[in-house]
Parts: structure tokens; C-alpha cells; sequence
């Protein structure tokens, strides 16, 4: 398996890779939420704190992202114990947009991460749990791409 360099890395293997080797123990997996901060704090980092670009990367309204913004200081207590990006990496880009390609949008960065728990647990009860959302939502959002993914096949 090649392994990636840390630019290279999305942001669920980096943050796995930076807590234990491997899926550890399931309590060191963040919520949906705390990885939703967590990324978007990195995606701040990297647009230099303009709302706008960092909106544009992470595939949202800027409006969303004040929202997120305003909402985060009441998840930052659980997010702190996720990695903050290294300060020289968040200036690495010498012109603004000039790694948007780089970066996920946040609605594929959740998909691969839910899996990741989904794949880690073996049961959806268990992988709801530790996401932080109810199993039915996780069903939901599973077959809402399952869905997608037959219609683009078809």
C-alpha cells in the first residue's frame, strides 16, 4: 500500500495516523461534528481566514460557514484534542485559490469518513454511535448514496 505524504493525506487518515496506529480504540474517533470543526479549522488556516475562500473549498454558502463559525466555540472543547495544521503549512500557498484542487469538499470528506467508521465497526449501531448521529440518519445518508451512485451509473 503507497503511503501518502501528510499534504497528500485526507484529513480522517491524517487525524487517525496522528492518534494511533491504525483503527484504535473506537473512544479516540471523532463525531461528525468535531470533524466537521476540525476541518473546517484547517481549511480556514490554509484560505488565510478570507470566509469567502474558505467557503468556496469547502463546497458551502459563506453564510453556512459563519454559521459554522459562530457554532464552533460550543464543539471546540471536544475538537481540541483533534491536530491543528502546522502554521508554515497554512501559508504553503503563494497565491489565493491556488490549492483549492488540493482540498475536499466537506460533503465528501463526511462520506469518507462515515465509511472509514462504518468499515472500522462492522455495525451501523455502533458506527452511529461513535458519528454522534442517530443509526437512521446513518441509513439515510447511506442510501441517499447508494442512490446517487446508481444514477450515475445508469
Amino acid at each position: 500500500m503507497k503511503v501518502l505524504p501528510t499534504a497528500e493525506k485526507t484529513p480522517c487518515v491524517h487525524m487517525a495516523e496522528q492518534q494511533h496506529e491504525g483503527p484504535g480504540p473506537e473512544q479516540q474517533w471523532p463525531t461528525l461534528e468535531a470533524l466537521r470543526v476540525w476541518y473546517m479549522r484547517r481549511v480556514m488556516d490554509r484560505a488565510g481566514n478570507q470566509k469567502g475562500r474558505a467557503a468556496r473549498m469547502l463546497g458551502v454558502d459563506r453564510r453556512t460557514l459563519n454559521r459554522w463559525l459562530r457554532e464552533a466555540g460550543d464543539v471546540e472543547a471536544r475538537a481540541s484534542a483533534l491536530p491543528r495544521p502546522p502554521r508554515a503549512e497554512a501559508r504553503a500557498s503563494p497565491r489565493p485559490g491556488a490549492d483549492q484542487g488540493d482540498w475536499r469538499e466537506l460533503s465528501t470528506l463526511r462520506l469518507e469518513y462515515i465509511h472509514r467508521v462504518v468499515e472500522h465497526t462492522r455495525n451501523k449501531t455502533r458506527a452511529a454511535e461513535i458519528l454522534g448521529i442517530d443509526r437512521r440518519t446513518l441509513n439515510r445518508i447511506l442510501a441517499r448514496e447508494r442512490g446517487r451512485a446508481g444514477g450515475a451509473a445508469g
